[in-house]
């Protein structure tokens, strides 16, 4: 056991941003650092990294990633790949070591059309949403270690996506997975990015969402989150648009502050990853999440209420109403 207080930096919280019924509070380091990794899409754009999908016929999802550069590459938890036969996320934050080809695991989010040839997999910009990121979490730790058991019945990811897609009225079979529903909101997804923009030396966020927090991303350097921070959001908002019409079930809204000293004090329990880095893994009652060390440095933390708190029990009858 450990404790993330060891790997987290000195943190000030910046005031809150809100845009409708997200909350955005900036989690700045006061004495920030240049980045000496970058991200998967960045490597991808600039042609220093390739990803190859298994063959379709393959038991079990997944890709190879080569990684052609002379700088580490961050992967994030629940980033989605497409191009391939079905639409895959990672299933855990990983640094990929400069000048080295390793292999993925990935899980999937359903069937989408065969790829034409040409087709390569690539980053798709876009992160599994918020929601579906925590149950992830939960379960993936519940698989490694047996703990902590998620509340509720656990789905499958595809099945969580097919569910999200048919409350929020997404059904074409012609975009699948969550093409259709960043498709379908993205008018609106871009109001809560355009609203909520990267703070100076801010390297993270604590999100809430009609009032009530819901989750945390923390990241080694502001570079890193200013490129992320637009995709997180996004990731949040496909949640809020779902809540616009929930009634907020407690009169004040939560403190953010709360959440962070809860992840302060959480036992966790560890993973090698090998390359002088481990995946760790929150195991604290109300949690789900984990961390990626490298080198001792903390590079990606996530942490999510369990169960999340916006979510609806039962599908509802009508899609989201908006409204602008």
């Amino acid at each position: 056991m450990d404790r993330l207080h060891h790997h987290l930096p000195a943190l000030a919280l910046g005031d809150t941003l809100h845009h409708l019924n997200i909350g955005l509070t900036p989690i700045c380091d006061p004495r920030p650092s240049a980045a000496d990794h970058l991200t998967l899409s960045a490597a991808i754009k600039t042609g220093q990294a390739h990803l190859q999908t298994h063959d379709a016929r393959a038991q079990a999802p997944g890709a190879r990633l080569d990684n052609q550069g002379a700088r580490p590459l961050l992967l994030l938890e629940g980033e989605s790949l497409s191009g391939a036969a079905s639409d895959q996320v990672l299933e855990h934050s990983l640094l990929v070591p400069p000048r080295s080809t390793i292999g993925l695991a990935l899980s999937p989010l359903g069937r989408s059309p065969a790829p034409q040839p040409r087709d390569r997999p690539r980053s798709s910009g876009q992160l599994l949403f918020a929601s579906a990121r925590a149950r992830s979490a939960a379960r993936l730790s519940t698989r490694l270690f047996g703990e902590p058991p998620y509340p509720g019945q656990p789905q499958a990811l595809w099945e969580e996506v097919a569910h999200k897609r048919a409350r929020m009225d997404c059904n074409d079979p012609a975009r699948p997975g969550l093409e259709a529903l960043y498709d379908e909101y993205a008018e609106f997804i871009a109001q809560y990015v355009a609203a909520l923009p990267p703070q100076p030396d801010q390297i993270g966020a604590i999100l809430a969402i009609n009032g009530r927090v819901c989750g945390f991303e923390l990241f080694a350097h502001p570079a890193i989150l200013h490129e992320l921070l637009p995709r997180i959001i996004a990731s949040y908002a496909l949640d809020a648009i779902e809540c616009l019409n929930f009634t907020l079930q407690q009169p004040q809204p939560e403190v953010p502050g709360t959440l962070l000293d809860a992840l302060s004090s959480a036992p966790v329990m560890t993973l090698p990853l090998g390359a002088d880095s481990e995946l760790l893994r929150l195991t604290a009652p109300g949690l789900s999440g984990g961390a990626l060390i490298a080198e001792g440095r903390l590079l990606h933390l996530h942490a999510y209420r369990s169960p999340f708190p916006a979510q609806p029990e039962t599908p509802l009858s009508a899609p989201p109403q908006l409204n602008g």
